[in-house]
């Protein structure tokens, strides 16, 4: 009854990756102000964390387009000798 390659061919996956954000966000705005402003500590912790990873995520992101670069001019290179 039920196809064998049902999960491959379905978007339901998809779907639930992108509604993940908007979920977390709907969360956050539960929280009551007032419980968010007691605790800035952890608010202020958990947004460095946040710059924190955006920043090695840019970095390494460069730095691995950069290598792609270099990788493919080597490649343009050997193959003049060729």
């Amino acid at each position: 009854m039920i196809p064998q390659d049902l999960l491959t061919n379905s978007t339901m996956p998809t779907i639930g990756s992108i509604m993940i954000c908007p979920l977390i966000i709907h969360m956050g705005t539960l929280i009551p102000l007032r419980t968010i402003r007691k605790q800035w500590r952890a608010v202020c912790i958990n947004l460095i964390g946040l710059l924190i990873t955006a920043a090695l995520i840019l970095i390494v992101g460069l730095d691995t387009r950069q290598r792609r670069r270099r990788s493919v001019r080597q490649l343009g290179e050997l193959s003049r000798f060729s």
